[in-house]
């Protein structure tokens, strides 16, 4: 069964097509849009196919092909009717052939009226116009056996040869009008009709609609849509919010910066995109977008999985001072929700300037055991770090210089001060080079243990240079560690050569 294809009344539905994209900002001023196709805007196209050799169909008959019939049109004309009825008047010619017989065959030129109604089929994308045959009238070919073609002028037409005759889509599968057309009504299928000689789309125009929401872990109805007039909300409404906006208007919308989803996970604003395009639409500020209204579209607001993030320093005694930097940004302390993920290294540091609360501060590391004040961290998961700060002269427990017989400072040879105490529940060692007016934390800022120490007791000796063995100024801490439950005698040493 074969399909007719009517290219000509394609042809000229695309300049009816191409008028209106010229002319569309006059088009729109109206209430509605009508297009008439007529009696000769169809024939054109019948006379074109019929010249093409492109309108035929057929059958066959018998167990192996025995015998079979074809029809070619040779003419015909539309005759428009009311309530969608529509009569082709058709000049064919009918040939029968007999295959086993090959010499017999019968060919002749008849006359037939072709009811039928038209109607509108909806496509995946758009909708197509289709006639339909229902009856055909001037009884002339009869569809049976073999010998019923010695009698193709007389007698009547069987239901079974209408059922042969294949739909005529007008619309080849084409749209009528593209989306960049009907996007411009309420609905891009329009109403059919027709009259005594024409065929009638009529069109209901308005303005299109423009959808904004927010796209939170696949759900749409998460959040506010606000729209925003000369730098202030105008209005604001649950996603999705439908505008029915005029085209070619400006207009700006805007988001929230974070949402929760439904199971109280965190989202955080990421991009705003058009339809189904993969390239965000730059924001002109934060969460903001500015559109042009070009037919009815669809704006997402995109939200990713996001992550607390809390960063800050820790001063000993409690304090806080300095400022830490995440990124770009850099605060006395770092509280934001950033987006997940398992690989994306993010820039961390921290810094504390001498002379903050009076007092000269160490890092002594990080609170997830890190010892690099400058590091990277990946966002997999809530963070709350801190980096730790140890300041000199300075000690968290109140008995960190008790005797208990242990020596805590000494005097070296070379006029250096040195001292040992307990803080934080860790060892430390300072040095002095100008008599006690300022200090050092020793050993990098670390402590002497390596987790928990206690009792820390400090001597020196020296040993001045001779022959090739350079002067010596030694220094020995001897303190406890805690080994699981119990503690363990540790000793460090420290020396000083030429100075050096």
């Amino acid at each position: 069964m074969k399909i007719f294809k009517l290219n000509r009344l394609i042809a000229i539905i695309k300049y009816i097509v191409l008028f209106f994209i010229v002319f569309r900002p006059y088009v729109f001023g109206q209430q509605d849009l009508t297009i008439r196709l007529n009696e000769n805007d169809l024939n054109q196209a019948i006379s074109t196919l019929v010249d093409a050799r492109a309108i035929n169909f057929g059958d066959y008959t018998g167990a192996f092909i025995a015998s079979a019939w074809f029809i070619n049109l040779e003419y015909g004309s539309v005759d428009i009717k009311s309530n969608n009825q529509i009569t082709i008047h058709a000049k064919v010619e009918a040939r029968a052939v007999n295959i086993i017989k090959i010499i017999e065959s019968v060919t002749v030129n008849v006359d037939l009226d072709i009811n039928g109604i038209l109607r509108l089929d909806q496509l995946e994308d758009g909708y197509k116009l289709v006639f339909k045959a229902q009856s055909v009238t001037n009884d002339v070919i009869r569809i049976g056996s073999w010998a019923q073609w010695s009698d193709l002028l007389s007698g009547g037409l069987s239901s079974a040869f209408i059922q042969k005759i294949p739909e005529i889509e007008l619309c080849a599968g084409t749209k009528l009008l593209p989306d960049a057309i009907t996007d411009y009504f309420t609905s891009s299928i329009p109403t059919l009709s027709t009259n005594e000689n024409e065929i009638i789309l009529y069109y209901t125009v308005g303005n299109p609609s423009t959808v904004a929401f927010n796209e939170v872990n696949q759900k749409t109805n998460i959040g506010t849509i606000e729209e925003i007039v000369n730098g202030l909300v105008f209005s604001s409404g649950n996603s999705p919010r439908t505008f029915t906006w005029g085209n070619n208007e400006t207009h700006q919308l805007q988001t929230p910066q974070e949402l929760l989803d439904d199971n109280n996970l965190k989202f955080k604003y990421k991009n705003w995109f058009k339809g189904d395009e993969t390239n965000p639409i730059q924001d002109i500020s934060p969460r903001r977008i500015q559109l042009t209204v070009d037919g009815n579209k669809n704006f997402k607001a995109k939200f990713l999985q996001a992550q607390r993030v809390q960063i800050s320093n820790l001063l000993e005694g409690a304090y806080s001072g300095g400022t830490v930097t995440y990124e770009a940004t850099t605060s006395s302390a770092i509280d934001l929700y950033d987006y997940k993920n398992n690989t994306l290294v993010h820039p961390l540091s921290s810094t504390v300037t001498n002379g903050t609360l009076g007092r000269n501060w160490f890092f002594s590391g990080w609170s997830d055991g890190n010892t690099n004040q400058s590091r990277t961290i990946k966002v997999n998961g809530d963070l709350n770090i801190k980096a730790n700060y140890k300041g000199s002269q300075v000690s968290s427990d109140a008995s960190a210089y008790t005797n208990n017989s242990q020596r805590k400072i000494v005097k070296t040879a070379d006029g250096w001060l040195h001292q040992v105490y307990k803080s934080m529940g860790r060892v430390f060692i300072e040095h002095s080079s100008n008599n006690g007016t300022s200090w050092v934390i020793g050993n990098n800022g670390q402590p002497l243990d390596n987790g928990e120490g206690k009792c820390p007791s400090i001597d020196w000796w020296y040993t001045p240079s001779g022959g090739s063995s350079p002067e010596l100024h030694n220094l020995v801490v001897a303190y406890q560690q805690k080994e699981g439950s119990a503690y363990s005698i540790r000793y460090a040493l420290f020396e000083k050569q030429n100075g050096n």
